[in-house]
């Protein structure tokens, strides 16, 4: 993989990539590393925001949560990742300037209300190369607030042990999770089911909590025993007691997705029938979305009852045909806020 750092940056990376080993090009502006299919790692600094709320769309219920963006873009290479269609390039981008980072940190803790913040929404939280820039000051931010939760949304094979030497288990592991075919062929580079359940035990061995997200679950034949499999293993492995969440959430995609997947690789998750949803994203029918959420949610209430479960980016009348729910974001935010107490 090939390294830059812009000039801006040069006197906050020189010393992490000399201390790595790692050689690199120094170049004034990002939009001078060509555009290739391969990636490249830049290092550089944030002239916009680091924390933002989670860019939910209208019509759709979001749980309220707070993304943070220290680091853009992945190493791995899912054939569904929006990732793909949503940036420019496929350059991952370390941003340097944690500091501002903390200051607007800083800033949403002054309201005192419970608040729930996540890495994963841009790039893999456990991505080493750049966790290591933002690890200590998170750690050292979320010690000191503990009405305040991380989530560390992870397909990885590791965990920085720094992350398990919090004060406060206000740090909440999470893990991708999908069915063995899925995971080996369109979670390309990714950690295996096995492995992510491992890590879990792990984690709760140390005295965190974990939620684990069902998204995207993909429509394919036999879909609902490959499923079902990875749920029993969950269960046979992990306390459910130590399980904050569980979401579920079915295959969605900007059209243009769709071609810019299939010409990096090759993919046949995108033949299928789907719908333009509310929110310009296409989406498999209601009426499919409903049966595979309520298949895969019977499993789950068939190894624990009480286990929260919930559905990513999904409408009203979803939420009432799966649950006999009615639901909107603002009780979504209460219920989840109320899963941190207990």
């Amino acid at each position: 993989m090939k390294y830059f750092v812009t000039y801006d940056a040069l006197h906050k990376a020189k010393p992490f990539l000399n201390s790595r080993g790692l050689k690199f090009n120094i170049i004034n502006d990002i939009k001078e590393v060509p555009q290739e299919i391969d990636r490249a790692v830049i290092f550089t600094l944030n002239k916009g925001r680091f924390l933002m709320p989670c860019p939910g769309t209208p019509k759709y219920i979001c749980c309220g949560y707070y993304v943070l963006s220290p680091v853009e873009n992945c190493p791995y290479n899912c054939t569904y990742c929006i990732l793909n269609a949503y940036f420019k390039d496929r350059h991952i981008k370390i941003y340097l300037n944690t500091e501002d980072m903390i200051k607007e940190l800083n800033e949403i803790a002054k309201t005192k209300k419970i608040k729930r913040i996540g890495t994963g929404e841009f790039s893999d939280s456990m991505y080493e190369l750049g966790a290591s820039v933002y690890a200590e000051k998170l750690i050292e931010f979320f010690n000191k607030n503990s009405d305040i939760y991380l989530e560390l949304k992870t397909k990885g094979k590791n965990i920085l042990d720094c992350f398990l030497e919090t004060k406060h288990k206000n740090i909440i592991f999470s893990w991708s999770m999908n069915s063995k075919k899925i995971n080996k062929y369109e979670e390309i580079g990714t950690s295996s089911i096995e492995e992510r359940i491992d890590l879990a035990k792990m984690v709760i061995s140390k005295g965190y909590p974990i939620s684990l997200h069902f998204d995207p679950i993909i429509e394919y034949e036999d879909w609902e025993q490959d499923y079902k499999e990875i749920v029993e293993l969950i269960f046979k492995n992990l306390d459910p007691k130590s399980i904050k969440w569980i979401s579920l959430g079915t295959l969605r995609f900007i059209p243009r997705l769709k071609d810019i997947s299939k010409s990096i690789y090759k993919t046949k998750i995108f033949d299928n029938e789907f719908i333009l949803g509310l929110d310009g994203k296409k989406r498999y029918f209601r009426k499919k979305r409903t049966e595979i959420y309520k298949k895969i949610y019977e499993i789950i209430r068939s190894f624990s009852g009480d286990v929260f479960v919930y559905l990513c980016m999904e409408n009203e009348d979803v939420w009432h045909d799966v649950f006999n729910l009615n639901m909107n974001s603002k009780k979504l935010k209460e219920l989840m806020d109320a899963q941190l107490k207990k």
